[in-house]
């Protein structure tokens, strides 16, 4: 699923999933809604720091979908990936 919606200001809000299971489809409009009140001006997303492969630290931006689910952003909110918080984990500790 590859989800391009026109949010604000021109600015196209872009999901792509990272999982290998199907995303559940309440899943995916609880994550577009929660996308939408973000580029309206919400705040609703946390920084979280990565470490990186040599060692070295940087910020991504993540918005919680429920217990199991996350949107993360790695180019400050351009573009989001909609991942299991299995995956999630696996990212973030690379």
């Amino acid at each position: 699923m590859s989800d391009n919606r026109v949010i604000s200001n021109n600015q196209p809000a872009r999901i792509f999933p990272e999982c290998v299971t199907p995303v559940p489809e309440h899943i995916q409009r609880k994550a577009n809604g929660l996308l939408l009140r973000y580029f309206s001006g919400e705040r609703l997303c946390k920084k979280v720091k990565c470490g990186g492969k040599k060692g070295g630290v940087y910020p991504v931006l993540k918005i919680d979908i429920g217990a199991f689910w996350r949107l993360l952003s790695t180019d400050q909110g351009q573009s989001w990936k909609l991942m299991s918080h299995e995956r999630y984990n696996k990212m973030i500790s690379r």
